[in-house]
């Protein structure tokens, strides 16, 4: 508090106040913020008590009629209404802060606020009032509560800038603030403990569950993110300190893989994610579990721990969680705009109608909040301040399930403008956004907002851990427990099961079949099937439900046509996937009214289904709402309704219009596996006719379709040739590229067929086309499918060496496919000779031969790689196998460097010395790898000058005059002096010396532009241009760039793709280990006064100020036609930069497929008008596009393709699918009239 005394008290020192404590009391740590509050109002009450009684036995009291007295009746109120939190607009600081005990882990809570005085109670001090009396100098009205940074801020300049009024209303405001505050707080904590109750049970409970909670059934189960993924680093960092279970029967090439709310939930996530994943693979419940551990936090309940799953570091944040089913949005929104459009139209007759705009997520979410926390006030300026304050996830669930996709492409633009609203002023704002792959519109599929997750298959340790799980939740005695898992252990490696248990809710059904009828399904139809059947045999026998014994086939009856029912007005957007109580019993009596007692069965029934449920639950308790458990039931049973009730003669019309339409996929799969084998022969031709029919055969819906078939075991009994013309038509013609973008796939990740259902007449495919020549782009997407497709027993090694060519693209495919590890010394010695004549502009052959797993140790090889890292190679290059020979060359050069604090990449960091030195029988490894040995273990921060020479010979020693001695010279700090260092090794190491007096020239002439002209004519060959270019970025000071702005441009556009990608990167990890300065350039570049390409510009970038940044995205943005032309690797970073507003037309990109991979860019970006036409060359060439650009065009020629499209109920009524006739103009269709409205 100002107004302390001139000399320190023996209690307080200057300055310091019962709220500024030099050693303040530690609090035990509360559950919520008024609990803290009410530990340090009583805290420093008793503080100011104990400060006053010291005061007062002083002789020097501050001010004899005012000593500084604040009672503990004023503490807790100033603290009280403010709230623990500063009063400065804007500030929002907490006043307590946490931390932790070390010695006994105990939760504690500092108070930091200071009870700042709004008048000096000392004479001169701040606002000092004289008139002011002095019994109120330490009363409420004369204090605020401040944090340190804007109690020094309103005091300094003796509180010039603040007025006594200006305090007093900034008070006021912040206690008005805070009253609402308090009242939002409780708002949410009636909605977090009305959710959490909601919540807590599995949404699939029918399977011999009996209401568990999430916690007690939920597995981790893995997703996956592309390596260069923004997420990716923090995934491979998490999948080294919690690995979980490894063991998988899925590829992880190019993948990082960890368990999902192992990484969701750990302290270091802040990213959004779209979470994308099949039917069943348990998405939902992923949210669920994420949203009722934060709750947990949050209510102070011990459950959700994690524990259970044996989950690793996780975040001790209190994240308010808000959970929201996207149909609801969508039915809500859309019901919104309706009305008000009708409401005009009526104002205004003579005016069309006018697309009305859709109520943002921001107003559902305050409507919903308020509804659910029982009626309270919450509004949109509630939320705001909710999320500006206090760490939010917002939980998006069901996008897939939005069924309209106008209404679909709304919703995700909804979800993204809500991030950009909303992330302006977040406190921690996480996003998670989980839909089925065909669910993702390509706003969110190519955000860097939104990196894409895809969910994988359980694990064979998770298929065991979720088993054991449901023992216990199922009740089953220890010895059932035994017997199910030993019958589990003993099949779950025949294809067919391993696929049926790959998934949560499909295991949760084998189980179910394998406890109550030792039953093993072949197919997933089947599964389901035999399910419904199992369950309804329970209740019959339990004797649950009375009508089973005698209208059991009713019943079941009942059920599909419910399924249909609902299923079929989802898709016409008058449902959200559910029936409401009054309308499911007119849709019981109007099914039922052809019977003598159809109402008084109809009765019954709707008794018992509102009451037992059966195969339905209600949405909420009281909401007199009713659904499916899931949504794979309700397509289950809409399937069984439409096989059961069409004409045979009509099944091939049902499927047809059922293929077309993607929310009637998984319905499609459950109806063809109820085909006989000879209907699945027939499939393909059924496929053919469709893709005949415009832009079905363009779209990936028909590939897709034919995929699943396969994965759901449809094809199970039937011979090869049927299994290879379904596996043709997937991967034909551009279909293996989309297939690797991600477009075939239940998940979105790369296509995987399985055995028995695809692989080996994959591997035929793919390997009879990658024979054939096929372009580049092709060749590269058979080159990935068949690695992935291959097994140990498939001898693609031999098949690859028996075709050997000494050729460039040999040894290329080689790499992909991985084999050119284990090589005998035949094998060796042609890889060698094609390595000795080895040319590339782009690539390296250090990349090649890591990529494809080279595990020898001949000299001559290693030789080449040495060459190579020499050269710059271990500077872009990413090590994927740090275990085998060339990984360990490539660390052991990053280390030999000595960037402080090497190795220094996610891949390279953890990495033990034993791992590293290895078994290293090649002179050259075991030199190289000795090396960095002897030079690890210090940081070059701490180096002296013997130091610094020691670990310079040694470097110089092994890898000679290069690259990485280069660097190794260019890391040492200023303060060594090189000149010395230099002269110490002059008669050991000549070429050290050489390069140790370059480097002291370079920095003693960094303002000399002569000087760097001179060298730059005196260069002899590539290698030196680049040391050249590398030290005038790094050391020349910015005129001198400015000055050799022509030279440089040249010297950057001369540069090869790979040393290009090798330069940039060493800058960018030069910077990051070393003190260096930043290129001021605005000036030069507003001016005109530097002219360069972008590819030039971009390497510049690299090294520059902010402002200099700003000048050079708008260079890029005039010239951005160019930018795609630039050779600089990965192309994505530079488009972002010099997207600039404009508009990049569509068609400039073909042909730069691999320069801009899938993700992080074409959402960021304005693109051109994509025609019809355009779209069409597109998808018939995907491998000429960059992945994001065909996810566009899939979007747009869908949009096309189902714009003319009628509901299925629809044709099911103009095709007279059932056995009566329906009006065409019916709405509801089926063999009954629809209830009434």
């Amino acid at each position: 508090v100002r107004g302390a005394p001139p000399r320190p008290i023996a209690v307080a020192p200057r300055r310091t106040s019962l709220c500024r404590s030099a050693t303040p009391r530690r609090l035990r740590g509360e559950s919520t913020r008024l609990d803290t509050v009410r530990s340090v109002v009583a805290y420093l009450g008793e503080c100011s008590s104990q400060w006053a009684l010291s005061c007062a036995a002083q002789n020097d009291c501050p001010r004899k009629n005012g000593a500084l007295n604040i009672s503990v009746a004023v503490v807790k109120v100033l603290w009280s209404r403010a709230l623990d939190r500063c009063a400065f607009p804007g500030c929002n600081q907490s006043l307590t802060a946490d931390s932790v005990d070390t010695t006994t882990g105990e939760p504690l809570t500092n108070p930091v606020g200071q009870q700042a005085h709004i008048r000096s109670y000392r004479v001169g001090g701040p606002r000092y009032d004289p008139d002011y009396p002095g019994a109120k100098l330490h009363q409420y009205d004369n204090l605020i509560l401040l944090c340190p940074t804007h109690h020094g801020m309103v005091d300094a300049n003796n509180g010039a800038a603040y007025s006594v009024d200006d305090l007093v209303a900034m008070r006021q405001a912040h206690e008005k603030q805070a009253k609402r505050r308090s009242d939002i707080d409780t708002t949410i904590q009636k909605y977090i403990a009305n959710r959490y109750a909601r919540e807590d049970k599995v949404l699939f409970e029918q399977a011999e569950l009996h209401g568990p909670s999430v916690d007690s059934m939920f597995v981790d189960v893995p997703f996956a993110c592309k390596i260069d993924a923004a997420v990716a680093e923090l995934m491979m960092r998490i999948a080294k300190d919690a690995p979980g279970d490894s063991t998988s029967d899925e590829s992880a090439d190019g993948y990082v893989v960890t368990g999902a709310a192992q990484a969701l939930l750990n302290p270091g996530w802040k990213s959004n994610a779209l979470l994308v994943g099949g039917p069943g693979q348990g998405k939902s419940t992923l949210l669920q579990y994420i949203c009722q551990f934060y709750r947990a936090r949050l209510l102070g309940n011990e459950e959700y721990t994690g524990q259970e799953q044996q989950l690793q570091e996780l975040t001790s944040l209190r994240r308010v969680p808000i959970r929201l089913d996207l149909r609801d949005y969508a039915n809500w929104a859309s019901r919104a705009a309706s009305l008000k459009s009708d409401d005009k139209q009526r104002r205004k007759r003579s005016r069309p109608r006018a697309e009305e705009p859709w109520k943002t997520i921001e107003e559902y979410i305050a409507e919903n909040l308020g509804r659910v926390s029982g009626g309270r006030s919450f509004t949109v300026e509630d939320l705001g301040f909710l999320v500006s304050t206090r760490p939010v996830l917002l939980a998006f669930d069901g996008l897939d399930e939005v069924a309209n996709l106008k209404f679909r492409e709304l919703v995700s633009s909804q979800i993204v403008d809500t991030h950009v609203r909303l992330n302006v002023d977040a406190h921690d704002l996480t996003m998670l956004v989980a839909t089925r792959p065909g669910g993702v519109t390509s706003l969110l599929w190519s955000s860097d907002k939104f990196p894409k997750l895809n969910l994988r298959r359980l694990t064979f340790g998770l298929r065991l851990q979720y088993l054991q799980r449901w023992a216990v939740v199922a009740k089953l005695s220890e010895q059932a427990a035994e017997r199910l898992q030993s019958t589990f252990l003993e099949n779950q490696n025949l294809p067919h099961i391993r696929e049926l248990a790959s998934y949560p809710m499909q295991l949760a059904i084998l189980l179910h079949l394998l406890q109550r009828r030792q039953l093993l399904p072949q197919r997933r139809t089947d599964l389901y099937s035999e399910y419904f059947k199992t369950f309804l045999d329970r209740e019959q026998t339990e004797d649950k439900e009375p009508l089973l014994a005698e209208e059991r086939q009713v019943i079941e009856d009942i059920h599909a046509y419910i399924g249909w029912y609902i299923h079929s007005r989802a898709e016409e957007g008058t449902s959200s996937g559910s029936i409401k109580r009054t309308e499911l019993k007119a849709v019981l009596e109007r099914h039922l009214e052809g019977r003598k007692d159809g109402q008084a069965l109809a009765r019954e029934l709707f008794s018992a289904l509102t009451t037992r449920v059966l195969c339905l639950v209600e949405r909420d308790p009281g909401s007199g709402e009713f659904q499916f458990d899931v949504q794979s039931l309700r397509e289950y049973f809409a399937a069984v309704y439409l096989f059961d009730e069409a004409g045979r003669d009509s099944r091939d019309d049902c499927l047809i219009a059922l293929l077309k339409r993607p929310y009637w996929s998984n319905v499609s799969r459950f109806f063809v596996g109820m085909y006989s084998k000879g209907e699945v022969r027939g499939m393909r031709s059924v496929l053919e006719d469709i893709a005949a029919d415009g832009f079905f055969g363009l779209h990936p819906i028909l590939r897709t379709a034919a995929t699943l078939f396969l994965n759901d075991r449809t094809y199970e009994g039937q011979k090869d040739s049927p299994i290879q013309e379904i596996v043709d038509f997937v991967l034909d013609g551009p279909g293996v590229v989309l297939a690797e973008d991600g477009l075939l796939d239940v998940a979105g990740a790369a296509l995987e067929f399985s055995d028995r259902a695809g692989r080996q007449q994959a591997l035929r495919h793919l390997q009879a086309r990658l024979l054939n020549n096929p372009e580049p782009g092709i060749a590269s997407a058979l080159v990935a499918s068949l690695r992935r497709h291959a097994n140990k027993h498939d001898d693609l090694t031999d098949w690859w060496w028996d075709r050997y060519d000494e050729t460039t693209e040999w040894l290329k495919i080689a790499s992909d496919l991985g084999v050119l590890g284990d090589l005998n010394r035949d094998r060796e010695q042609r890889l060698m000779s094609i390595l000795s004549n080895y040319k590339s502009d782009s690539c390296w052959a250090t990349v090649l031969l890591s990529a494809g797993g080279y595990s020898g140790f001949s000299d001559d090889i290693l030789g080449i790689v040495k060459a190579e890292i020499n050269d710059g190679a271990a500077e872009a290059y990413r090590v994927t196998n740090r275990g085998l020979p060339v990984g360990r060359m490539v660390i052991s050069g990053v280390i030999a460097m000595m960037r402080s604090g090497a190795p220094i990449r996610p891949a390279e960091r953890g990495l033990s010395r034993t791992r590293l030195r290895g078994k290293s029988r090649g002179a050259i490894l075991s030199a190289v790898v000795e090396c960095a040995m002897e030079v690890l273990p210090q940081r070059s921060i701490n180096l002296k000058v013997d130091d610094w020479r020691r670990r310079l010979t040694r470097v110089a020693e092994v890898w000679g005059d290069g690259w990485v001695l280069r660097q190794g010279v260019a890391i040492i700090p200023e303060a060594i002096n090189l000149d010395q260092l230099g002269g110490s090794v002059a008669s050991e190491r000549p070429g050290l010396q050489v390069a140790l007096a370059r480097e002291s020239e370079a920095r003693t002439h960094r303002k000399d532009a002569s000087w760097w002209k001179q060298q730059l004519n005196a260069h002899e060959g590539d290698f030196e241009l680049r040391s050249w270019l590398f030290s005038l970025l790094t050391v020349a000071s910015s005129g001198t760039v400015i000055e050799l702005a022509p030279q440089l441009g040249e010297a950057i556009d001369a540069l090869a793709p790979r040393h290009f990608v090798g330069m940039r990167d060493a800058i960018r990890q030069f910077r990051k280990y070393s003190i260096g300065r930043e290129l001021v350039l605005q000036d030069a570049l507003r001016l005109n006064r530097i002219i360069l390409s972008p590819k030039a510009l971009w390497m510049v970038r690299a090294v520059s100020t902010e402002g200099s940044i700003v000048w050079i995205d708008k260079r890029l943005a005039a010239m951005h036609d160019e930018v795609l032309s630039a050779e600089i690797g990965d192309l994505r970073g530079l488009v972002l930069a010099s997207r600039g507003g404009r508009v990049f037309k569509f068609e400039t990109f073909k042909g730069i497929r691999a320069g801009l991979p899938a993700g992080g860019w074409a959402s960021e970006i304005k693109l051109g008008a994509l025609s019809a036409t355009l779209a069409e060359r597109v998808l018939k060439r995907p491998h000429e596009w960059p992945g994001d650009l065909v996810q566009r065009a899939v979007e747009s020629v869908e949009d096309r393709m189902l714009s003319p499209l009628d509901p299925v109920s629809v044709v099911a009524g103009h095709e007279n699918w059932f056995a009566e006739p329906v009006g065409v103009d019916d709405r509801w269709t089926g063999p009954r009239t629809r209830p009434e409205e």
